[in-house]
């Protein structure tokens, strides 16, 4: 993509709701080779077992989420099924990340929530967006559309959205795959079914966004701007901004009521 046409997209503006039609994966027909530069994303093993700060940080986000929804009246089973997953954060993390036999296998971006996405606006209707780009591919990796689309979906997505507009978006999303994989008169187009199954077989990744990620792309303003890396190296103050994380935004606490139901229902915690 050419720095012109990047410079097509001006100021970035995140909106309530977002549409997944451009999510044109078509990386798994790329040239073989490009597959050599994307073996590894933010889950990869070598990573979890070896980066003691990414799992301190981990498990104290998991662990404040399990602490919250212990005071909430009728969550008292999932809360003990979040600490014991907390117990494990590290194989399960692992699990998360780990290729499935047989999967579908994609591009994916590996970081995909809103503020890694530009968009292009109507001049005559400036809310109305008319194209987007990706940024940020520091984690991408190549693997299930399963794990995207479940990150994407509890990182970014508004509640009411979510809770009665999702299956659209996986919709829009397939319509846009299998239209783009025809068009290159591609051996293999995935059926809706697969593109659902492999999205229920990576709602764990949707659950890894719901509790790394939902909070803090949910914050406030005013209780993020002091928020680093290197800050939260600092123990006191990282447990003084995760609880906040999950407490500052009433949208994060009505998205995760939600959410966490889903995923018991679903019995990724058993």
């Amino acid at each position: 993509m050419s720095i012109l046409h990047i410079l097509e997209f001006g100021e970035v503006r995140v909106p309530k709701s977002l549409d997944l039609s451009y999510l044109n994966l078509l990386c798994r027909y790329v040239e073989p080779s490009v597959r050599e530069h994307f073996t590894t994303g933010m889950l990869d093993e070598n990573y979890i077992r070896t980066n003691e700060r990414f799992i301190n940080f981990m498990t104290l986000q998991c662990r404040t989420l399990a602490n919250v929804v212990s005071k909430w009246a009728g969550y008292e089973l999932l809360a003990e099924k979040l600490h014991h997953h907390c117990d494990n954060i590290k194989e399960n993390l692992v699990t998360t990340g780990r290729p499935l036999p047989g999967e579908i296998t994609v591009l994916n971006h590996g970081d995909l929530w809103v503020n890694n996405f530009m968009y292009k606006y109507d001049d005559e209707q400036p809310t109305k967006p008319i194209d987007a780009i990706f940024v940020d591919f520091q984690n991408s990796f190549f693997g299930s559309p399963g794990c995207d689309i479940n990150f994407f979906l509890n990182s970014s997505v508004q509640l009411d959205v979510l809770i009665h507009r999702r299956e659209f978006l996986i919709q829009t999303y397939y319509a846009s795959l299998r239209d783009s994989l025809e068009r290159m008169h591609s051996a293999f187009v995935p059926s809706y079914a697969d593109i659902q199954q492999e999205i229920r077989a990576r709602e764990l990744y949707g659950f890894f966004s719901s509790y790394a990620f939902l909070p803090m792309v949910t914050m406030k303003k005013e209780d993020s701007y002091d928020i680093s890396i290197e800050a939260l190296s600092d123990q006191d103050f990282a447990k003084k901004k995760v609880q906040l994380m999950f407490s500052s935004n009433p949208r994060t606490t009505d998205t995760l009521r939600y959410t966490l139901r889903r995923f018991d229902e679903l019995g990724i915690f058993d």
